[in-house]
């Protein structure tokens, strides 16, 4: 297993290199009109049946639009006692909203 802290903007890091993305409360700390740019350059990064986890802390009011701007994207978020991952090997995004 590798491990790699990176900015997601730099054109060096190749399209589908990353089976998974912790993505730690950089959505809450950057301006709402970068999500939407982030979330699919974040899906241009993952390879196919990757995921991305978006951890924001004290995120109180943004978890409904970021899984909608993350469906848009063509994420699949699980939903309930399903599959934890796409069944058709897709993106997943994941998002632990804690609080406090």
């Amino acid at each position: 297993a590798r491990y790699l802290v990176a900015d997601w903007h730099d054109p060096r890091l190749p399209p589908a290199s990353f089976d998974l993305i912790h993505c730690r409360n950089s959505l809450r700390l950057s301006p709402k009109r970068y999500w939407r740019e982030s979330l699919a350059r974040f899906c241009d990064l993952l390879a196919p049946g990757g995921i991305l986890y978006v951890e924001s802390v004290n995120a109180i009011g943004i978890q409904d639009e970021v899984e909608a701007l993350a469906r848009e994207a063509g994420y699949w978020l699980p939903t309930g006692d399903g599959p934890r991952r796409d069944p058709a090997g897709g993106k997943t995004f994941f998002g632990w909203w804690p609080t406090g």
